[in-house]
């Protein structure tokens, strides 16, 4: 980082701000909801909230260097996944309509016609690789019956 007036100045930390700054507003407005719908609002923002705590980009600060940034990564992911981390990228879809959302945060996600990799929404809709490989596995059977 090079300093506040630098325009990439933190930019590893927008997405993370983002998505807090969105899970604020929900917050707030889950908070103005009748009992019922407040619970349910509350327990789906908790569910993104503690999510997003999960992947903040951890800091560590080279000793002398009044606490300036010398690595950070995501608190939970392994370093190879860079900053922000694809977790919070994709949290940050959530809100991909808001005017302050940034597309290349998602960008290695999608392909050229804008929509998302085949194989990530295979998983989707199978709901997760187990159910996926069952499918596969269960369709292999029926080509064995079938061919005998």
């Amino acid at each position: 980082m090079t300093g506040p007036g630098d325009p990439a100045f933190m930019w590893e930390f927008r997405c993370e701000q983002f998505v807090f700054a969105r899970l604020a507003e929900e917050q707030a407005a889950a908070e103005q909801l009748l009992p019922g719908d407040r619970e349910l609002a509350i327990a789906r923002w908790s569910a993104i909230a503690f999510a997003a705590a999960e992947h903040t980009i951890y800091v560590t600060a080279k000793p002398g260097n009044e606490g300036i940034q010398s690595a950070g990564r995501c608190y939970t992911c392994p370093p190879v996944h860079g900053v922000p981390c694809v977790t919070m990228c994709r949290l940050a879809r959530i809100w991909a309509h808001h005017p302050d959302y940034q597309p290349a945060w998602n960008e290695y996600l999608e392909n050229v016609r804008g929509t998302l990799v085949l194989d990530t929404w295979d998983v989707v809709a199978s709901a997760g690789f187990w159910n996926m490989r069952l499918r596969d596995y269960q369709a292999a059977l029926t080509k064995t019956s079938e061919e005998n």
